[in-house]
């Protein structure tokens, strides 16, 4: 199946959590050779990373997800502050 980031985005969040969201909008891409990640690949692997509005669901713990929940900035948990803070300077948070 083919479908635009902005689609594929709006599936996984609600595969992967419950959550309904829309207006996806692209912050950052991250060119994975571009940081210190090992081994390095022969194919280019990007991440895109995308902020959207909330629009209702309830948290749905499965196999990918084991808990759920929303953060002040100030108090992300451990794991997430790295690449949180490096994708909010990559546009000026």
């Amino acid at each position: 199946m083919r479908e635009p980031p902005s689609q594929g985005v709006l599936r996984e969040v609600l595969e992967e959590s419950g959550y309904v969201v829309s207006s996806p909008k692209l912050v950052v891409i991250r060119d994975r050779d571009m940081t210190p990640y090992k081994p390095k690949y022969p194919l280019y692997i990007y991440k895109m990373f995308f902020l959207y509005d909330f629009e209702s669901g309830e948290p749905a713990i499965n196999i990918e997800i084991s808990d759920i929940g929303f953060f002040e900035l100030s108090k992300l948990p451990k794991l997430s502050k790295r690449a949180v803070f490096s994708v909010c300077a990559g546009f000026g948070v």
